[in-house]
């Protein structure tokens, strides 16, 4: 799976949530893909074009959901529960979510 196929996928969940803002999705995949590499310890596997797809395919359930998660949250990134008018919201570190589902799901290269 390619970059660009990702992003495409990523735009069609988002589907009336997604503001055409797509160098700031870019950015935020970019950012996210480098945290995926690097704590399921796949970022060696990633130096070829080849390499990173293979990566990708492993790592894209993962990544969708935090990048989806990150984008719709934003405004909100430094709150972690509020309370308004009765409704209460706790919000989840997507960041953190996914380094516990990869490692979870054994996607780790352990060295």
């Amino acid at each position: 799976m390619t970059k660009e196929n990702l992003l495409s996928s990523i735009i069609a969940d988002l589907g009336a949530n997604y503001r055409e803002d797509s160098e700031v999705l870019g950015a935020l995949l970019d950012e996210v893909v480098n945290d995926a590499l690097i704590v399921s310890n796949r970022i060696q596997y990633s130096k070829t074009t080849e390499g990173l797809e293979a990566q990708l395919d492993v790592l894209s359930s993962n990544i969708r959901k935090c990048v989806k998660s990150i984008y719709l949250l934003r405004g909100a990134e430094d709150v972690k529960s509020q309370s308004v008018s009765g409704l209460s919201s706790t919000y989840e570190n997507a960041i953190e979510t996914m380094n516990y589902d990869i490692i979870r799901s054994n996607k780790r290269v352990l060295m």
